[in-house]
């Protein structure tokens, strides 16, 4: 997985007479902003590649409930289906809040898991590209490093997130619909 350095570095090299993309980042953020407000749905599809059969393996479809807290904070609140291997399904939910910081030039995302009054840090992202987010830097959780890239359309949102460990080597992509 390439670091923001790294992913920047590329998008220079491929796209010499761009402009610098710094003047962009404020209306790329708004721009993503916006979109997240519309979500309604979702799919998602985690991939294990660690040796251990410790990870999860499986695709979910389910419903998006947004909930605006002021004008730099929105809450997900996801809840659906997820098809396991064997034909086994399992409803899931999750809270997600995602915080806008235009100074900074970043959207922070934070899982709820353990309620709105003690977030789960994952990671902040910040723009590279016109409709791409990158991870700062990675994240790390105990053992366990996050890096993440969100890239978006007029209707759909592509989040796909790493996660690497002594016992984890995860993936997962989520799909986000207007």
């Amino acid at each position: 997985m390439l670091d923001l350095n790294q992913l920047l570095a590329q998008f220079i090299k491929m796209n010499p007479t761009q402009p610098l993309f710094s003047e962009l980042q404020p209306h790329c953020l708004l721009e993503f902003w916006e979109r997240l407000k519309k979500v309604k749905r979702l799919t998602l599809h985690a991939k294990s590649h660690s040796k251990n059969e410790t990870g999860w393996n499986g695709e979910g479809e389910g419903d998006v409930f947004v909930t605006e807290e002021g004008q730099s904070t929105l809450v997900f609140q996801e809840s659906g289906h997820w098809n396991l291997p064997l034909n086994r399904t399992m409803a899931f939910s999750n809270v997600f809040r995602w915080t806008l910081d235009v100074k900074a030039e970043r959207i922070s995302l934070e899982h709820l898991r353990q309620g709105r009054n003690a977030p789960v840090f994952l990671f902040h992202l910040a723009p590279i590209a016109r409709n791409l987010l990158a991870s700062i830097d990675s994240h790390l959780c105990g053992n366990d490093e996050y890096i993440a890239q969100v890239q978006w359309e007029l209707e759909a949102i592509r989040l796909k997130w790493r996660v690497t460990g002594p016992k984890k080597d995860e993936e997962l992509k989520y799909q986000y619909f207007t």
